[in-house]
């Protein structure tokens, strides 16, 4: 067995995968009837929170914060409600919710807590 965190070009690496048919840029344009769809952010890296941060910037992007301490303190399915009816309010109204977890890293006692943090 074998576990690796990584970015999802490591799978496409490891398969051999050939570029993808329709390029990035030209996805929209299968999109049908023009409907928003949905981002998911879970990285909290500069990186990432700076490409977050351009996409929250755009019009037609809501962004849809979901705030880990609350799945750590157990307000977890309040929280998941909460969640998806700001998403789906976004979709109401024609808008791509970004949905995107808090930029703050938790900070755990062990390694193994950190691990089963993750899983929930």
């Amino acid at each position: 067995r074998y576990l690796f965190r990584s970015g999802a070009s490591l799978l496409t690496a490891l398969a051999q995968l050939p570029p993808q048919p329709i390029p990035a840029n030209e996805m929209d344009k299968y999109v049908p009837k023009h409907r928003a769809g949905a981002i998911i952010v879970g990285s909290h890296v500069q990186k990432s929170t700076m490409q977050l941060n351009e996409l929250l910037d755009l019009p037609e992007v809501v962004g849809v914060p979901v705030d880990v301490e609350r799945i750590r303190s157990g307000d977890t399915e309040t929280l998941l409600r909460e969640v998806v009816a700001n998403a789906s309010k976004a979709h109401v109204a024609g808008l791509h919710p970004a949905i995107y977890t808090s930029r703050k890293e938790l900070e755990f006692d062990t390694f193994d807590e950190r691990l089963l943090f993750g899983e929930k």
